[in-house]
This record gives structure tokens, sequence and C-alpha cells, in this order.
């Protein structure tokens, strides 16, 4: 597949149009990093436009000031935090840029790219965890100027103590007869099935728009014409006030008696619910690996978001790093995009049919029972030495593998499922691994369901189907069970 050229104008790492993209490439907005001019389009997060602008640095670790780019593109990790304005610590991967936006580094001085504090790694055998608590403790009279020095180096974001109270902040009670958390493929089946049912309705989820995992897939939510026709219906009856959809909004706790909390910008929302459904999704655990924090290293869904919603190639020259099925997929989607994939080493057994068709054509080497054992590079990712799984001597040490140049690493790991709000609620601990169906039944408390990728269950339509069982039987409860009745809640999986 031959990609689509890049308008005239656009940015370095700027594809060209996708179906699914989000960014309205007909408008420019410009806006500032550390007092250097950017261009961006509307639609376009911080980290999605630095990004297509070559930017690969976006902060320093806390510590010992190691250079961070991005990873997730989902808000689940700190290495894109910034400040903006007034405001510390904000995601620029969840971020939308604004015109005349002023963004700043954190925890670097004097600037990112020179930042002097790195030097710290030399003094790490000095400084073990928790070393400023037991080195400066005498005498007594100097630990203000030792705190304020401590918090110069190792705070992240500047607080401006004369700034007004925040404008708007208020915070709103909602009521339903089922709340559910997550707007995926799991989410608007839940949502749309207990609506059918006749219950009261609460969608919340984190994103700026419904479809969950479904958006950031090749052609986004259009390519799938079940999950749009869902969406579009869950659309429908919101407009008529039978589901209540709550976006860019994250639900943080659960309490007892179903008592949930979320906030959407300055606002907090108080919410009781019969029912509630988890649609939340899983996340990858980042891989163990030499040098694994390099700017260049992404998780497989961070950079199918980049290309996806944003239309943002991350790299030219690849390396994937994969446990499941999916690596191959990111690795096709990465050649149309017309990224150089050089290598794909998987850790599993050999299984020619992934090997062929549009990564056999590309020239990739397809490495099985492969893993990545180190990055190569300083400030950012050089390469990668790719090694045999069984490459061990004793267990201890690998034999020679094999080096490859490439600018980018992308890994696609195991998942683990996004369960927090079960645990809170009592729930079981479970694992969802590659390829497996995961293990939550029987661990829920009442009144509480869960469908989809928290599940184990990947596929959009599968994910679906899945919701569509929990949303019903969520609505059954609220109808027939009530809050505190002892029927247990279940983890659903389609088919």
């Amino acid at each position: 597949m031959t990609p689509e050229p890049a308008r005239a104008g656009e940015l370095p790492g700027r594809l060209g149009p996708r179906p699914g993209e989000t960014v309205d490439r007909d408008r420019s907005i410009q806006f500032t990093f550390d007092g250097e001019a950017y261009s961006a389009h509307p639609g376009d997060t911080i980290a999605s436009a630095l990004a297509g602008s070559g930017v690969r640095v976006l902060s320093r670790s806390f510590k010992y000031h190691r250079p961070r780019g991005l990873l997730c593109c989902a808000g689940h990790c700190p290495n894109c935090l910034v400040q903006v304005g007034d405001e510390p610590n904000v995601r620029a991967c969840q971020q939308q840029v604004e015109e005349g936006m002023a963004v700043t580094a954190q925890n670097a001085w004097p600037s990112l790219t020179h930042d002097l504090l790195s030097l710290n790694r030399y003094a790490a055998p000095l400084m073990p965890v928790g070393f400023y608590y037991k080195t400066f403790m005498r005498p007594k009279k100097l630990w203000p100027l030792y705190e304020r020095v401590l918090r110069w180096a190792s705070g992240l974001g500047t607080i401006n103590t004369q700034s007004e109270e925040l404008v708007g902040a208020d915070k709103r009670y909602l009521h339903a007869d089922v709340a559910v958390i997550g707007g995926g493929p799991a989410g608007v089946g839940a949502a749309l099935a207990a609506a059918q049912e006749g219950a009261r309705v609460l969608l919340f989820d984190e994103n700026s728009d419904l479809g969950g995992h479904g958006r950031y897939r090749r052609g986004g939510t259009g390519a799938c014409e079940a999950l749009r026709s869902r969406i579009d219906a869950v659309q429908a009856v919101s407009a008529v006030g039978e589901i209540e959809v709550l976006t860019d909004t994250s639900v943080f706790g659960w309490y007892r008696h179903n008592w949930l909390g979320a906030v959407r910008g300055r606002r907090l929302f108080k919410v009781r619910a019969r029912a509630v459904v988890l649609a939340t999704g899983s996340f990858e655990r980042p891989s163990i690996f030499g040098n694994n924090d390099l700017p260049g290293i992404m998780l497989g869904s961070g950079v199918s978001r980049l290309l996806h919603l944003y239309s943002v190639a991350p790299g030219r020259r690849a390396v994937v790093a994969t446990v499941d099925d999916a690596g191959w997929e990111l690795a096709a989607d990465l050649i149309a995009a017309g990224v150089e994939v050089v290598a794909v080493a998987d850790e599993r057994e050999e299984r020619p049919e992934l090997a062929a068709g549009p990564v056999a054509d590309s020239g990739a080497i397809p490495l099985f029972s492969h893993a990545i054992s180190a990055a190569i590079g300083s400030g950012e990712v050089k390469g990668a030495l790719l090694v045999p799984v069984a490459g061990t001597v004793d267990g201890s040490a690998r034999v020679a593998g094999t080096t490859v140049e490439c600018d980018l690493i992308a890994l696609s790991t195991d998942r683990t499922p996004a369960l927090e709000l079960a645990y809170m609620a009592g729930g079981g601990k479970t694992h969802v691994g590659a390829g497996t169906a995961g293990g939550v039944e029987d661990v829920l408390p009442p009144a509480m369901y869960a469908a989809g990728r928290c599940c184990g269950v990947d596929g959009v339509a599968e994910g679906i189907g899945a919701g569509e069982l929990a949303g019903s039987a969520a609505a059954a409860y609220a109808r027939e069970g009530g809050i505190g009745a002892g029927r247990a809640g279940v983890a659903v999986r389609a088919g």
C-alpha cells in the first residue's frame, strides 16, 4: 500500500489524510513549547503536534533527569507531563492544543535539551532511595535551605501562589439505574442494551469521543459498521435523555453502595447508581530490558494512536517487539504509513502465516522466538539488540543476538485489565496474558459487572456482544435487585 502524501507545508512527521483521524487539516493554530513556536491542527494534542514536528524529548525523569519521550499516548504514564501557563503536570498526550498556548517543560535546568541535573546519574551510588531523609538532617538550621534546593531539583512543575481561585470549579450530583464506565465497544454495547431495557444510563469515557480501541484501529470507528452504528444509536438515545454521555470524564473512585466519584476539567461529579458496568479496557505492561526508558520506545497502542488518530509517524525506521498477533498488525500499519519496519521480534514459536503479506513484502526480518534485550542509544533510540528467548546460559546470560539500527521501538506486550474500581469495591485481582481470556469471573461484588478488554475480550464485535450481555444483566439487577441485594456481579464474555 502506498501512503497518501502529506500536504504541502505539513509537519515533517505528519502523514497524509487518513480515515478516522481527529485533526482538522483545513485550519492551523500556533503554540509555543519552551519558547519555540510550533504549528498544530485543531484536534491535535500537545504531544501529537510536537511528535509531528520531530520533538522526541518531552520531559525528564524525577531523580536522575533521564530524557523521557512519548510512551502510551493515553494518559497512563508520567512521560509527557508539561506545564501549561500556571497549571503544572498537564498530560501532553491528553491536552488538546489551543491557539497561543504557552507550554514549558518541567524538572529540567537550564533547559530540556541541555539539563545539567542529568549529571546526577554519576552520583547514583551516593543517592539511594530516600537518601535525602538521612543525608540532610544536620545542622537542623540548614534544613529549610536543603528543602528548597531538593524541591527545585526534583519538583514537577511550578505553582503560581498568586493566582486567583479557580473559576468555574463546581460539582454536580447524578443518579442512574446503570452507570457504564468506558465508552469502547463493550461500553457502548452495554449502555445501549441497558437503555433498551428501560434503565436510566450514565456513560462515562475519559476520551473526547466514544469508540475506545476501535478508534485507533486502521480506518477508525468507520471501518467497523457494528461499532459505528451503536455509537450513532447511543448518541441518538442520548439526544432524548435516556442515556447521558459524559466524555472527557474520568471515574476515579468507587465507594459504598455504588457511590462513584468522577471529574471532568474543573467539575466534580458525585454519582449514585443501582448497578455498574466496567468496560474499562486494559493497558499494556512495558517490557523490561536495558535502556527501556529512552525516547523512541513506545507501547504499540501509543504508536497506533499517533498513526490513526493524529496521522503522525513516531519514527522513520522501526523495530516491533511482540508477544501476540497485534504486533504483526501494528507492523503492517507502520508499513502502510510509509515507516520502514526493519524487524519484528516475536517471543512465540514460528508462525509462517504471520510473516507473510505486507511484512514479507517490505523486507522486514521476522525473528520468532526472539525478544528485545536492550535499546541502543543515549539521548534517544538509535538501535535495538534482539536475542533468542532461549538464549541463556544456566538461565543467567543471553547468547549473542542481532543488532539493528532504528529510531522507534514499538512494544506489543502482555496486557493488564483496568479493574482498579473493582478492586476498590472488594473484587479479587486477576491478570490478562497474551492470547488468553483472562479471569475475573466470580470476583466482582454485587451490582457490578465487567465486559470487554478488562475481561480479556479483544475483538470489537466480541466486545460489543459482551457489553450487551452485561448491560442487560445490570439493567435487570437495577430493576429487580436494587442497591444492597445479594446477587453477585459477573464478568461477561460473548460466546
